[in-house]
């Protein structure tokens, strides 16, 4: 039920902002407006106006909304450590802003392959405009050299205990280059869909 208060305050609040503005001004909206035509000429990407005022507007009710649900949360159960496993889902970027002020450390698990994961190497490693964890705690050091992480963000290699229990079954298996194991979850063809193990 809490999740859901805070999901829908979020909604009521963008309806609310839609039509009456009055928090975003004139020139915060050229802003965003300049800013997407700069980033239409650098990249060629067309953003409609609309679009960039909305995905801005929606991102700060989203945090505002959340920012006070896990202040609310984080005083009441007091954790010392908070873990989340995929770090950019953008519900939990306020998460990570409370949690530095009442000194929380939050640590993200390594929750699949992260190679040149776009989340998981950045180009600029300061800590400006970035709202993370504070540690990755990665399978092992193997993914480490994958990763190219701001400054704020420590990875620490503390393994997985079912990638080492099937390292250690199938530790007696010859290597064979020669065969190929493609593995999907599902996958969809000519609107049949097929398992892959």
């Amino acid at each position: 039920m809490g999740t859901l208060y805070v999901k829908m305050k979020a909604i009521l609040l963008s309806y609310f902002f839609y039509f009456f503005p009055i928090f975003f001004s004139e020139n915060e909206d050229k802003f965003i407006l300049q800013l997407g035509e700069k980033i239409d000429s650098r990249f060629g990407i067309r953003i409609s106006p609309e679009q960039m005022l909305g995905s801005v507007r929606n991102i700060f009710i989203t945090h505002i909304v959340y920012r006070t649900y896990y202040r609310k949360l984080l005083r009441k159960i007091k954790p010392r450590v908070v873990f989340v496993v995929c770090h950019y889902d953008r519900l939990l970027w306020p998460l990570y802003q409370v949690s530095k002020e009442f000194n929380i450390p939050v640590i993200e698990i390594q929750h699949g392959t992260i190679c040149n994961h776009g989340a998981y190497n950045y180009i600029d490693t300061s800590n400006t405009g970035k709202e993370l964890p504070d540690y990755l705690f990665s399978y092992g050091e193997l993914w480490h050299q994958w990763i190219n992480l701001p400054v704020c963000m420590k990875a620490y290699a503390v393994g997985n205990s079912f990638l080492e229990s099937r390292r250690q079954h199938y530790s007696e298996n010859v290597v064979d280059d020669k065969k190929i194991v493609i593995y999907s979850d599902r996958w969809e063809m000519n609107g049949k869909y097929y398992n892959f193990l």
